[in-house]
């Protein structure tokens, strides 16, 4: 007579499988196209001569609150959630389950993509704009978040680039791919930083900032099907 569910022994119990995922790579390509797409169509509307200041503005890609900003902080949003399925995976195999760095990234991206709306980086940077002062050659430059996180935003670029270099091993396309996504933020930082603290027109500076967003989009972008990838082509029966 077979028992109960309820009195079989632990060991007795199938182990726990998470829900997988399934996506080809017709479709990865396909969802890259048209993120990529929209995106750059994002960047478009964001200089484009709308006659309508309200419609304009759901698409300013320099202010919060916006389209291409919502639309990014719930992209990053979804690349946490994938870290943290690829972690809760990983633990059926290790019993040290915090010691897995999927967790780590998936806090990470959780927290761009929190900042993305609130912009806690921007309020930080004004503020010690205010309090401190810089002296560059002969002109003096308010700190900008850039120069206030710098150390983070090191140490974040070097665990990101040695974490998937590790994890990606024998995926050369896959390495290939999140390199390109952490590039593509680091040139993303560089704009920032030319439109900050560059003497240019307004124009010039739009095209900086627009360069810029659609640079950090687009490396959330090949983040995502990066992890998609990943995720789909090593599962859980595959990694046991």
């Amino acid at each position: 007579m077979p028992k109960p569910d309820g009195l079989l022994r632990a060991s007795e119990r199938a182990p726990e499988r998470p829900v997988r995922l399934s996506f080809s790579r017709g479709s990865l390509i396909r969802l890259g196209i048209g993120l990529l797409a929209f995106e750059l169509l994002l960047r478009m509307l964001y200089t484009a001569p709308i006659p309508s200041w309200i419609v304009k503005r759901w698409f300013d890609l320099g202010a919060p609150g916006t389209i291409p900003g919502w639309f990014s902080s719930m992209q990053l949003a979804v690349i946490s959630a994938l870290s943290m399925y690829i972690a809760y995976r990983d633990r059926q195999r290790s019993p040290h389950e915090w010691m897995n760095g999927w967790w780590i990234t998936s806090a990470l991206f959780l927290w761009i993509s929190m900042d993305e709306v609130s912009q806690i980086h921007e309020g930080l940077g004004d503020w010690l704009g205010r309090h401190y002062v810089i002296a560059l050659g002969t002109s003096d430059l308010f700190f900008s978040w850039e120069l206030a996180f710098a150390p983070l935003i090191i140490l974040f670029a070097a665990y990101l680039g040695l974490f998937f270099w590790r994890r990606l091993a024998g995926r050369p396309w896959l390495r290939t791919l999140a390199a390109a996504g952490l590039l593509a933020w680091i040139l993303a930082l560089a704009c920032e930083a030319i439109t900050e603290f560059g003497q240019s027109s307004r124009w010039v500076k739009m095209q900086w900032t627009g360069l810029e967003e659609l640079l950090e989009m687009a490396g959330a972008t090949v983040f995502l099907l990066v992890l998609l990838r990943y995720a789909t082509t090593r599962t859980f029966s595959d990694e046991l």
